[in-house]
C-alpha cells in the first residue's frame, strides 16, 4: 500500500490539507492521520519578546547573544519593528548570520538583519 507523510508548517495549513485529503480520498479508501503539534508562530513571537525582554531587564546596557532558528528570529524582529506577523516570512535570516536588535532604549532598533560580513565567502564548486 502506497504511503505518504506531509508535512506542513502551520496548524491551520495542516487542517487544510486534511480536510482535502478527506474529500479528495473519499472513494479511494485512503486513511490519514493528522498530526498537530507545537506552538503557532503567535505563541512563539510571544516567547521570544517575554525572554528578550527578560535578558534586557536582567543584563541591563549589556550585550546578550541569543541564538535561534530563523523563524522565531523573525518573528521576534517583526514584533520590535511593528511588521504583521503575517508578513514575517518577508524576512530573511540565513544560516550562522547576524541580526542584531537595541532594545534598552525608548524605541527598539533594529541594527543590522541577515548579516554574514563574518563568514568567508564561498567558492563556486567548493562545499
Amino acid at each position: 500500500m502506497p504511503r505518504s507523510l506531509i508535512l506542513e508548517p502551520t496548524r491551520e495549513l495542516a487542517l487544510q490539507v486534511a480536510e482535502n485529503f478527506v474529500q479528495y480520498g473519499k472513494y479511494l479508501k485512503l486513511n490519514h492521520a493528522l498530526l498537530i503539534g507545537g506552538e503557532s508562530m503567535a505563541e512563539v513571537q510571544m516567547r521570544m519578546r517575554a525572554e528578550l525582554e527578560h535578558l534586557c531587564a536582567t543584563h541591563p546596557r549589556q550585550t546578550v547573544a541569543v541564538v535561534s532558528h530563523a523563524d522565531p528570529i523573525k518573528a521576534a524582529v517583526a514584533f520590535y519593528v511593528g511588521l504583521p506577523l503575517d508578513l514575517f516570512q518577508r524576512l530573511v535570516v540565513g544560516p550562522a548570520s547576524l541580526t542584531v536588535l537595541e532594545l534598552g532604549g525608548a524605541l527598539p532598533r533594529l541594527v543590522c538583519l541577515n548579516d554574514t560580513g563574518h563568514l568567508p565567502p564561498v567558492e563556486k564548486g567548493k562545499p
